[in-house]
C-alpha cells in the first residue's frame, strides 16, 4: 500500500474510533432530547384536555344539561362496509348526576338512522333534534331512554380512523338560537383542541 492509501485508512479507522468514543455521550444526548420531547407533548395533551372540560362546562351556561365527546370507530381500522361501527363517549360534562349515564356508551353498534346522522353532520357541520320528531332508530331510543327533549349533534374532526362529534343535550325546555350559536363555538373550540393534540 502506499503511503497515501495508508493515511486515508489511519483516518478512517481515527474517525470510527472517536465515534466509538462519542457514541455513547451522543446517544444519551439524542435520548434526552426525545424524553423532553414527550414529556412536552404529554404535558401540551393534558393542557389540551384541561381546556375541553373548561369548555365543557361553559356549555352548561349556553342551555346545555349534558355535554359528550363521542367517537365513531370500527375498533381500530377505517370505517368501512363488512365491518362494524361503534359509538364511544370519551369525554362528558354531566353537572346533575341524575342524569349520569355517558360512562355507558362504549362501543355501542350503530344503525342506519345513526350511520345517516353521523354522514349529515360531516356535510353541515351540525344538526339539532327535536327528539319527539325524530326517524326511529337507535339514537332516538337513547335520547328518548334520557329523557331528552333538545339535542344538537356537532361534528368535531375525523381523525386516526375516527369520527368525533359531540353532543349538547337538555332535559328539560329548548335551546334557542343564541344558545345554538354558543354551542357551535364552543364544540368549534373543542374541535380546535383536538386538532392540536
Amino acid at each position: 500500500m502506499d503511503t497515501q492509501t495508508l493515511g486515508i485508512l489511519a483516518g478512517v479507522a481515527a474517525a470510527i474510533k472517536g465515534l466509538a468514543i462519542a457514541a455513547p455521550g451522543l446517544f444519551e444526548s439524542i435520548r434526552a432530547i426525545l424524553q423532553s420531547f414527550h414529556q412536552k407533548s404529554v404535558a401540551r395533551n393534558i393542557k389540551a384536555l384541561h381546556n375541553i372540560y373548561t369548555s365543557m362546562e361553559r356549555a352548561e351556561d349556553s342551555g346545555a344539561t349534558r355535554s359528550i365527546i363521542f367517537g365513531a370507530h370500527n375498533g381500530g381500522g377505517k370505517p368501512k362496509p363488512g365491518s362494524p361501527l361503534y359509538a364511544s363517549a370519551l369525554h362528558w360534562h354531566v353537572p346533575n348526576s341524575k342524569f349520569e349515564r355517558a360512562s355507558a356508551y362504549q362501543n355501542v353498534s350503530l344503525d342506519a338512522a345513526y350511520v345517516n346522522m353521523l354522514l349529515e353532520i360531516q356535510r353541515t357541520g351540525f344538526l339539532r333534534f327535536d327528539v319527539g320528531t325524530m326517524e326511529p332508530g337507535l339514537l332516538r331510543r337513547y335520547f328518548e331512554a334520557d329523557g331528552i327533549c333538545d339535542a344538537v349533534i356537532v361534528f368535531l374532526v375525523t381523525r386516526d380512523n375516527t369520527i368525533f362529534y359531540m353532543s349538547f343535550c337538555r332535559f328539560d325546555g329548548k335551546f334557542t338560537d343564541n344558545q345554538i350559536t354558543d354551542l357551535n363555538l364552543i364544540a368549534h373550540s373543542i374541535a380546535t383542541e383536538i386538532k392540536s393534540t
